[in-house]
């Protein structure tokens, strides 16, 4: 199953996110074409690559702390910075998939629904993963840390396309 959802993802990227990146690029540049930024058609490949390698130092220092028996030593738990830093890693992907999903949901259904279930087999693995890694931490407050992320997204989409003069409606949720 791991290896499944693993295939799923990589058929996306590569079916999927590099066109997307490349017209993202295109409308990055038409868009800041009035600034003199230097090589504005590579800041998008360039972000896409600086989060690779920002997850990739994350699971490496995950590793490094395996190694070294970190988990082993006494008071390791919640406040660990490695885990601290390895759930809220996740936690920021996961709101970014699920807000990129939401915010998506009125565009083309085949393709959201094709990115959604890529991304639900990814997220299996990667549950898979954090607690083979984790373990009982990962059980108890890891998976509520993630799954707190997907809701923020979708509370940050919710919020964003709220219609303005609406406010009153909301007072009474907020104690306004």
């Amino acid at each position: 199953m791991i290896s499944a959802a693993a295939g799923v993802s990589i058929a996306y990227v590569f079916m999927r996110m590099l066109p997307e990146l490349n017209e993202a690029g295109r409308t990055f540049v038409d868009a800041t074409a009035h600034r003199n930024l230097p090589f504005p058609e590579l800041r998008i490949y360039t972000s896409a690559l600086l989060g690779f390698i920002l997850f990739y130092g994350l699971e490496h220092l995950v590793k490094w702390s395996r190694v070294t028996g970190r988990k082993n030593a006494p008071g390791y738990g919640g406040g660990d910075p490695v885990f601290l830093l390895h759930i809220g890693g996740f936690a920021m992907y996961a709101w970014l998939v699920a807000y990129l999903i939401v915010r998506s949901i009125s565009d083309r259904p085949l393709p959201i629904l094709l990115y959604a279930l890529a991304m639900g087999l990814h997220f299996l693995s990667v549950d898979h993963s954090l607690g083979r890694e984790h373990g009982d931490l990962y059980s108890r407050p890891g998976r509520q840390i993630l799954a707190g992320g997907v809701l923020a997204a979708g509370s940050a989409e919710f919020w964003r396309n709220f219609p303005s003069g609406s406010d009153h409606l909301a007072r009474p949720c907020f104690g306004g």
